[in-house]
């Protein structure tokens, strides 16, 4: 049997790591260039951030780019263990090209808020929250089902 792994996501000080690192995360995530997200970090701030990580940690750029040259200029500047994008299916050849050591994930798995199940909610800065049920672990790839 494999292990869980666990990313909390929308890390934004270095409270929030340290939180995040003391419980056990094996993935912080980072988002950078979604203004709309209120966990929306600049690429200095999401920089220093990476650079603080503990090395134990894997960091994580969530991120909608604008094109295949901010995806490219976010991966050099911040130079994290993963970049997680979205809507980015029609670029992936482009990525291939440019970014070849990059890993495309193309599963996807749409879920309803009743296959989940939420197991906790702290506010503790990050407002951390770990869901059971469909999950797609980008660390590992491996997939696990709730009961």
């Amino acid at each position: 049997m494999s292990r869980v792994r666990v990313k909390i996501c929308g890390i934004t000080s270095q409270r929030d790591l340290l939180v995040a690192a003391e419980a056990g995360a094996d993935a912080v995530g980072f988002v950078v260039d979604l203004p709309q997200s209120p966990r929306n970090l600049s690429t200095d701030k999401a920089k220093r951030l990476i650079r603080d990580t503990p090395v134990f940690v894997k960091t994580v750029v969530v991120t909608i780019p604008k094109n295949l040259s901010r995806l490219e200029e976010i991966y050099r500047e911040l130079n994290p263990d993963v970049i997680q994008v979205h809507g980015i299916t029609h670029m992936h050849k482009e990525i291939r090209g440019r970014l070849p050591d990059a890993c495309l994930m193309k599963r996807q798995t749409h879920l309803t808020l009743s296959s989940w199940t939420l197991i906790l909610q702290a506010d503790m800065g990050a407002q951390v929250k770990f869901m059971i049920g469909s999950l797609v672990d980008v660390l590992g790839m491996s997939y696990i089902r709730s009961p």
